[in-house]
């Protein structure tokens, strides 16, 4: 699709055949049942009688969906007109004056009932984002077709407008004449360490089977055989516990094998291959483990010094440059941009890396990590 064409809804429907034709029409009768509902009667009732409104349309939309299927979208990004339309249905909710409250209390309540997560995981996880997303919502220009557009994929809009074509101007860098030549042995090597994913709470003899976002962590499960974590990380429900990182840091140094390849930590201990004489190190962020639902600020900056710490002993000889992550941010995935500068910004984090990554980074990249 490009900018400016355009589908309705009753498209979607014809396009369609069989039950997810009939998904659609009933989808479809929601959302025009919310839409009337949230720019009249609703806005003037209780918060009570509001929660119950909330918690009644996204019941009868998930029913009328699928829990199955939305769970798989989510799981897999696999959209379809069904998936739209809900998402459509939920962004009308979210965009509305409805109190902050009132959506918080709605949706811990429908996470909770449809058994999406444990309790205290849709409780913690719901208050973590509800105040960034919901200062998003009121502050954003994206209506509400353009938000599904941007979250769900341009097959989920219903108009390709330019928000939706992000053109991002970067200024031209300086050029540098260099005289360049071809040197017999031209290869040169580096080591790229992501995703470490640390997890302070990892438990040896824990359960890397669980009910839980994350497993291999104290917990009152009991288990025996392979359904027991690993010894240093676990490829199911797991992130890696820090004694692996040490480990493998201590002994970047001291392998010798002749082989060119990457490290990768991919969300915990994917495969590890070692360099020899590598120039410099690329360590891309994703420090912290992945209980999304409880970070919290002090979480965050303990990894950062952890692992800061970690690489630091290891004294390396080549040079390291890190990054910061997507999931250094709190709540996850949330890094404000620089003109925000109220309680939702990202300053502490910029601050803090900026001075732990002093002996790794030049004076100007460490005056530009701080903005």
């Amino acid at each position: 699709m490009f900018v400016g064409e355009c589908v309705t809804y009753q498209y979607w429907i014809e396009s369609s055949s069989g039950k997810e034709s009939e998904k659609l029409i009933e989808l479809k009768k929601i959302y025009d049942y919310t839409e009337r509902e949230l720019n009249g009667t609703q806005i003037k009732l209780g918060n009570k009688l509001k929660e119950n409104f909330v918690i009644r349309t996204m019941s009868k939309t998930i029913a009328t969906i699928g829990q199955l299927e939305i769970i798989t979208a989510v799981k897999h990004g696999i959209q379809n007109y069904s998936i739209c339309l809900g998402c459509h249905i939920l962004a009308i909710i979210l965009k509305s004056p409805l109190p902050e409250k009132v959506l918080k209390k709605s949706f811990i309540m429908l996470c909770s009932t449809f058994h999406l997560l444990l309790p205290e995981e849709c409780k913690g996880l719901i208050n973590e984002y509800a105040p960034t997303l919901n200062y998003i919502m009121k502050k954003t220009a994206l209506d509400v077709d353009e938000l599904c557009g941007v979250f769900l994929g341009i097959q989920c809009t219903l108009k390709v407008t330019r928000n939706l074509h992000w053109k991002v101007d970067l200024p031209k860098p300086n050029e540098t004449k260099v005289n360049r030549r071809i040197a017999r042995n031209s290869n040169s090597y580096f080591i790229h360490v992501t995703d470490i994913h640390g997890d302070m709470k990892y438990a040896l003899g824990s359960c890397g089977e669980c009910d839980r976002i994350m497993c291999c962590q104290n917990s009152s499960e009991t288990c025996t055989g392979n359904a027991i974590a690993g010894n240093w990380a676990d490829y199911r429900k797991c992130d890696m516990r820090l004694e692996a990182v040490d480990y493998v840091f201590s002994h970047l140094k001291v392998y010798k094998v002749h082989i060119s390849a990457v490290i990768i930590f991919y969300d915990f201990l994917h495969f590890i291959l070692f360099l020899q004489d590598a120039k410099f190190m690329l360590l891309t962020g994703d420090y912290v483990a992945h209980n999304i639902w409880e970070v919290t600020v002090d979480e965050v900056k303990f990894y950062i010094n952890r692992i800061t710490d970690s690489f630091e002993k290891s004294k390396f000889t080549f040079r390291v440059f890190p990054t910061v992550g997507n999931h250094e941010a709190v709540p996850p995935n949330c890094i404000a941009p620089s003109q925000v500068t109220n309680k939702f910004n990202s300053t502490w984090l910029h601050q803090h890396i900026a001075e732990k990554w002093k002996p790794f980074l030049s004076e100007n990249a460490l005056k530009t990590l701080a903005k």
